[in-house]
């Protein structure tokens, strides 16, 4: 069982995700070359399971990568269906969080 203390939206160029300690996981959700738009719902998806995989084992060994795998597939197997999101799923006027 595993606990995640907190969950944060990032933006550091390079980088989709990042483990801090097993404590954090930022994730980036918005395209770093134009923060209005969100990055595609399958890649945020992958890159939390690759988050969640680092729970287990922190370095990107051969069971990490078995284990990461097991996530996807554990994923695929409950989510069968594609995610149902209109075409503009954020309607409206979008407001920017967070400090800066």
């Amino acid at each position: 069982k595993w606990t995640i203390m907190c969950l944060k939206e990032f933006m550091r160029k390079g980088q989709l995700g990042l483990n801090e300690r097993k404590v954090c996981i930022k994730i980036r959700l918005r395209s770093f070359e134009d923060p209005s738009v969100f990055l595609n719902f399958n890649q945020i998806v992958k890159t939390m399971l690759h988050e969640l995989a680092h729970m287990l084992h922190f370095n990107h060994s051969a069971n990490f990568y078995r284990f990461f795998e097991k996530l996807q597939c554990d994923y695929m197997d409950t989510n069968v269906d594609e995610p149902k999101i209109a075409k503009d799923p954020f309607p409206g006027i979008g407001r920017k969080l967070g400090g800066g």
